[in-house]
């Protein structure tokens, strides 16, 4: 995110590092930007308005992208090895 004079816009050629883990329940602009990764990749579905809101569709993308990367997880946490997948993404 970078700010254009008044009001902040989303620059995909900046790149986001996640710092925090993330889970069901959560909702803020951590989960938003992970939520446009995840739509830039595939995983996130293109119709979907990317709310920063972590709640089924959410987890359901976070499982289907450790899956694409050889890692079994449930979704329920973006944890450490995910964000590292995401973070090395870009």
């Amino acid at each position: 995110w970078v700010w254009n004079a008044w009001f902040l816009i989303y620059d995909s050629q900046i790149p986001h590092v996640f710092g925090t883990d993330m889970r069901i329940g959560d909702e803020n602009g951590e989960v938003k930007l992970m939520q446009i990764r995840l739509q830039d990749a595939g995983f996130f579905p293109k119709q979907q308005k990317c709310t920063g809101f972590y709640g089924s569709i959410t987890a359901k993308s976070v499982k289907d992208y450790g899956a694409s990367k050889d890692f079994k997880c449930s979704g329920r946490i973006a944890g450490p090895t995910i964000r590292g997948f995401l973070n090395n993404a870009h």
